[in-house]
């Protein structure tokens, strides 16, 4: 169900309407259910999901969450995804307009990938117009930032498109990408850089917000001075759900595998404005990668395990006595929905 209208436009909503159920018709077309006969595939889909997550769901409970091992060669297709987003960053900021140089080396990458039991692969419309929306509504059920990760903008310099990059693992299926970078050919929105394909895959590129003019202007604070660890278990916690309620548009998801880097750590110190951690340990190294793969069913109750697991390391960089524990993420997260 669509729980948000698309544009509004002269008065009347273009797009997607609040309310209203779509699938997939011949055409290719995402129209609304009209009748029974259009429901009854998508219920018996809904039905063998959540078949699949109660029985995994009572398995967690008997034994816990059962991990498989990493397979090299899903790591070595998570890390050539992960890789081929940041090479497109690169070349973004070399050819945008006013674009700082440092972006390149000062940033942060969130990306993971869903193990499917069938390798069922998304309707890439559908995905587009409606789903990315979908996921979005739900992420912030724990987060809202007011700038959402992996956002379906309409605006057409800033709009998702479909794209082929044989680099990325994806051969030549086409994937969803969205680079703000590029917009218009000068730097007037967000750095933001983020690609979704079908198969369940994402990852999304930025700068630090503590790099911000918006965090200088405030707090005096200068580029790649600080590190804010409230701020990366914040944004952490988002892809984490974001991956959570995308494993979950597919029939028989299995594991998240996720990969985290932070690039441009060196010389920073743990800061953050009007916090009892604003001074902390320095930061020796310049990068730092996390890497954990968990069970779809695990998600909606390990999230804040998950979510330390991927962010303590990067905090252990600054030699400080700050630590990052599931039990400090949870106190945290009653601030990201204010």
């Amino acid at each position: 169900m669509q729980r948000r209208g698309g544009a509004e436009v002269d008065g009347k909503v273009r797009g997607i309407s609040v309310g209203t159920y779509y699938t997939r018709k011949p055409g290719p077309e995402s129209e609304r259910v009209m009748n029974a006969a259009e429901w009854a595939p998508i219920i018996r889909r809904c039905a063998l999901h959540e078949r699949a997550a109660i029985l995994t769901a009572i398995e967690v409970a008997i034994s816990g969450p059962q991990i498989t091992t990493l397979d090299s060669n899903r790591e070595l297709e998570l890390k050539r995804w992960h890789e081929a987003a940041f090479n497109q960053f690169k070349v973004d900021i070399s050819t945008a307009v006013g674009a700082p140089t440092e972006l390149a080396t000062r940033n942060i990458q969130f990306t993971y990938s869903i193990l499917r039991g069938d390798g069922q692969r998304l309707d890439p419309i559908l995905l587009k117009n409606a789903i990315l929306l979908q996921i979005n509504n739900e992420v912030q059920d724990r987060v809202r930032t007011g700038w959402s990760m992996m956002y379906p903008f309409t605006r057409p310099e800033i709009a998702p498109r479909f794209v082929v990059d044989e680099t990325s693992g994806e051969g030549q299926n086409d994937f969803i990408e969205c680079a703000l970078l590029r917009a218009d050919g000068r730097l007037e929105y967000s750095n933001d850089l983020w690609r979704v394909s079908t198969s369940g895959k994402v990852s999304l590129v930025r700068s630090y917000w503590e790099d911000s003019a918006d965090w200088g202007s405030k707090f005096g604070i200068l580029p790649g001075a600080t590190f804010n660890p409230a701020e990366h278990v914040l944004a952490v916690a988002e892809i984490v759900r974001h991956a959570q309620a995308f494993a979950e548009r597919f029939d028989a998801p299995i594991n998240v595998t996720f990969l985290c880097e932070w690039r441009g750590l060196k010389g920073r110190t743990i800061a953050a404005p009007s916090a009892y951690y604003s001074v902390g340990g320095l930061a020796l190294a310049d990068g730092r990668k996390t890497m954990k793969e968990v069970a779809v069913a695990a998600l909606p109750t390990s999230w804040a395990d998950v979510v330390s697991d991927l962010t303590a390391p990067v905090v252990r960089m600054f030699n400080s006595s700050f630590q990052v524990t599931p039990s400090w993420v949870t106190g945290q997260a009653p601030k990201w929905l204010r």
